[in-house]
């Protein structure tokens, strides 16, 4: 085993129903070794897995991923996390939860997949059978354990570490394995996003929830067009890696206020 990382593997873990399912998902992972499976509490968890899972209706998880695809895709997962693990370093054993999904809003809103990372040494990707697996499961790893450094290093409380984290999650997966830029990051071209950016800097200290989900994922699109957050932390990042060359184990420890000025 590698000592890096831990894979918990759920994708064909089997019950009778969906409850069922969720009920043995989450008593697995939050007894893992790490307590919570990295939440700070088990409701936490148990409000992420609400959320996102969803099995067939009536059939629990029998339908999802048999034994071979399941294998495949932690295959693949231990691949990539090493590829990334070779250019960032992180100084805590990373626990990687494969958790499978027949969510409906994941298929069509998120490429299948989605991606959490609750601390500096838990990963949980929420995969839906199409998922496409070359794609879109790998961009969404490489982003996520870029996370687990920046939660080894920062506290993850503010909006402006926000922006910060996802910028530079999206440039590490960019520069790893390249691919199109998510289309979180495009919803403002960079001059629209230095405008918004100076319209979000009297919240940028805040560690208000409203603040930071109206900067990063309102639906509404009200005081700020949705994914706001994600292009503005995407070109702040982007000026910033254009004046300094660092490696990624030295761009990981730089001051906040510093990137977002």
């Amino acid at each position: 085993m590698n000592s890096k990382y831990i894979i918990h593997n759920y994708l064909n873990l089997n019950s009778e129903s969906n409850l069922e399912f969720k009920k043995k998902l989450i008593a697995n992972i939050s007894n893992s070794e790490i307590k919570n499976g990295g939440f700070d509490l088990k409701k936490y968890l148990s409000q992420k897995i609400n959320s996102f899972v969803t099995t067939a209706k009536g059939k629990g998880n029998k339908v999802i991923f048999d034994e071979a695809a399941s294998n495949a895709i932690q295959e693949k997962v231990e691949h990539n996390l090493e590829k990334a693990m070779q250019v960032l370093d992180n100084s805590n054993v990373v626990h990687v939860y494969l958790i499978p999904t027949l969510n409906q809003f994941l298929k069509e809103y998120m490429d299948g997949i989605q991606g959490w990372c609750p601390s500096k040494n838990a990963i949980h990707l929420y995969i839906h059978p199409d998922c496409n697996k070359n794609i879109a499961l790998i961009e969404t790893l490489v982003h996520e354990y870029n996370h687990t450094v920046f939660r080894s290093y920062h506290l993850w409380n503010k909006v402006e570490e926000g922006l910060v984290a996802e910028g530079l999650a999206e440039h590490f997966r960019l520069e790893l394995v390249g691919g199109k830029r998510a289309k979180w990051t495009e919803v403002l071209n960079e001059k629209e996003s230095m405008f918004w950016l100076e319209k979000i800097k009297p919240v940028l200290k805040s560690e208000s929830f409203e603040d930071y989900n109206n900067v990063f994922t309102n639906f509404d699109e009200e005081p700020y067009p949705l994914w706001t957050g994600y292009t503005v932390g995407y070109y702040l990042i982007e000026k910033y890696r254009k004046i300094n060359k660092s490696v990624w184990n030295e761009i990981m420890k730089v001051e906040i206020e510093i990137i977002t000025g």
